[in-house]
């Protein structure tokens, strides 16, 4: 699963199957490209939504979509959610949440129900970004962003504790994604952007 985008067109889903034959999905509404997360046929998404009456007011809500039936699902309303991703077994998702004041925390919900199941809240320096689960579902990964620059850390959902993977850097970091033991990632050390990897 793919989002393709272009000059021509807007931003899309697809699907390509082993062969490259691609078929569209489905076309979203506004949404952030760090959002897309697809587990056991289904893809969730953090979408841009508006209050119908006070139009300066806006909010990020969570979607899914079925691929086996194309059944779309919003999740969540009224809420300040960003870059969801499924745990491994698709029964939890963890979302971003970023208050009024720029405040962020991480958060657990249902991925049925959109049911809050746990809040990982950080200091007020720290500001999370494209967390994402390892592999056996047991921690959470994420890039953090403060006056030090950006870290990836590792996080245990079950008491909150936080464990720095690599150092903080200046350089860009974007998009860790944990196969134990290793965390993959996008960074800009060499002034190209590469995928790295760290044995944690």
């Amino acid at each position: 699963v793919a989002e393709k985008s272009g000059l021509g067109s807007i931003k899309n889903f697809v699907v390509i199957d082993e062969k490259g034959k691609e078929q569209t999905v489905f076309v979203t509404g506004t949404y952030e490209s760090t959002t897309l997360s697809v587990v056991k046929d289904k893809i969730v998404w953090a979408e841009m939504t508006f209050d119908k009456r006070w139009t300066c007011r806006d909010y990020s809500v969570i979607k899914i979509v079925d691929l086996s039936t194309h059944k779309r699902k919003t999740l969540t309303r009224k809420t300040r959610l960003f870059a969801p991703a499924f745990s491994p077994d698709g029964s939890q998702i963890v979302a971003v949440e970023v208050k009024e004041t720029n405040q962020s925390s991480l958060v657990v919900l249902d991925s049925q129900t959109g049911k809050e199941l746990k809040r990982l809240n950080n200091s007020l320096r720290d500001f999370y970004m494209t967390p994402r689960w390892s592999n056996d579902g047991k921690q959470l990964i994420s890039v953090v962003l403060n006056d030090k620059g950006k870290s990836i850390v590792s996080i245990d959902p079950g008491n909150s504790s936080c464990k720095e993977i690599i150092p903080y850097t200046f350089y860009d970091i974007s998009n860790p994604v944990m196969y134990f033991p290793y965390v993959f990632y996008n960074g800009s050390y060499s002034g190209v952007a590469n995928i790295y990897a760290v044995n944690v």
